[in-house]
């Protein structure tokens, strides 16, 4: 409980903005986390979730001093009149979701940050969600309902990425403060490599599981080499 207290309050404190993309997803985990733990009453789960929330509260507790001026002088920040920080100017297209890495030029001051999802962990994700349609086996229920569950989440956050969800965008009050719609990567790439490492998890022959990881970290490697 002590950690998950630090490590929110620190959230707040490094990125609001992060913080506030991160929130639902932290929030949706511990909820699915807790009411499946195996061998355990209803009420210990009710226990548990509680525990998890009172740790929620007591960070936001420690980050007030933080938090509570960047919600109350939000509304005086009018950054979206400038057309760079204007939502609608940064949607994604699929081949820049989909894109190959970036050169990276060590000659110059400012490189563009990659807005595309790696290769890699999409190829594992589809192997993941694969394995929840062919597997039938009673024991891996939990498992298949999580990996369908992120992926949903995952196709969720990359949909708010297009300009297929601006009508979305345009109904929330908060959409001005995120600024960006291709930063929802964040918690999609966080989404995408749970849901690789369940792909490598999910094959039924551990040699094959263990060259598949193999190959997919050197993958991954190879992946991000041109950023390293």
């Amino acid at each position: 409980r002590l950690t998950l207290t630090v490590l929110y309050a620190v959230l707040f404190l490094t990125h609001s903005l992060s913080t506030l993309l991160f929130t639902p997803l932290l929030v949706t985990y511990g909820i699915i986390a807790a009411w499946h733990i195996h061998n355990v009453s209803k009420g210990h789960r009710v226990r548990s979730l509680g525990l998890v929330g009172l740790s929620l509260v007591h960070a936001i507790g420690l980050g007030t001093f933080f938090l509570l001026p960047f919600l109350l002088e939000a509304s005086n920040v009018q950054l979206q009149r400038a057309g760079v920080f204007d939502y609608h100017n940064h949607f994604l297209t699929l081949a820049e979701l989909v894109s190959p890495p970036v050169s990276y030029d060590p000659y110059y001051i400012t490189n563009a940050a990659p807005r595309s999802l790696p290769w890699p962990q999409l190829g594992l994700a589809l192997v993941a969600f694969a394995s929840t349609l062919i597997s039938k086996r009673q024991g891996n229920r939990l498992i298949s309902f999580s990996i369908r569950f992120h992926s949903i989440l995952l196709a969720l956050a990359i949909f708010l990425t297009s300009r297929l969800s601006v009508a979305v965008w345009d109904s929330l009050s908060i959409a001005y403060l995120i600024q960006f719609p291709w930063r929802l990567l964040s918690p999609a790439t966080l989404l995408l490599a749970w849901l690789a490492a369940a792909g490598v998890a999910c094959l039924p022959i551990p040699k094959i599981r263990f060259s598949l990881a193999l190959l997919a970290i050197r993958s991954m490697f190879v992946f991000s080499l041109t950023w390293t």
